[in-house]
């Protein structure tokens, strides 16, 4: 089987704050909830520290210079 990681290239400082936070939402979504689908599609699951380097990355974006995502 092949295996490779899909990318998704997301502007650090984005200009629509509306659209910045459905975008984090949805990665930071992805990367923790949406996990549980992975098996059942025949996807492997990210591995727990990509998990965690996505999650500090989505961290450090921001909206008109704002943090788009508040501590969790």
């Amino acid at each position: 089987p092949m295996a490779s990681f899909t990318y998704i290239l997301v502007p650090h400082d984005q200009a629509d704050p509306v659209k910045a936070k459905a975008i984090v939402e949805f990665l930071r979504w992805a990367i923790h909830d949406g996990q549980k689908f992975a098996a059942p599609l025949d996807y492997a699951p990210l591995p727990k520290p990509v998990q965690e380097k996505v999650a500090a990355k989505l961290k450090t974006l921001t909206a008109q210079g704002k943090p788009i995502l508040v501590s969790r």
